[in-house]
């Protein structure tokens, strides 16, 4: 991820649904995404729409 696409990230405004508030990534959704995606599992945020 490019610097500015890590600043574009960063949303201050987001209500982050992750219960994992000492994550780096929390409220940061394109590093968590990016981070989720490599490991191959969903967020917290995805699971909650795919259980619907």
């Amino acid at each position: 991820m490019s610097e500015q696409q890590a600043v574009s990230c960063l949303k201050p405004e987001v209500n982050c649904p992750c219960p994992k508030t000492e994550c780096e990534n929390h409220s940061q959704c394109c590093k968590c995404i990016t981070n989720h995606r490599a490991s191959g599992k969903l967020t917290v945020c995805m699971a909650q729409i795919a259980k619907k």
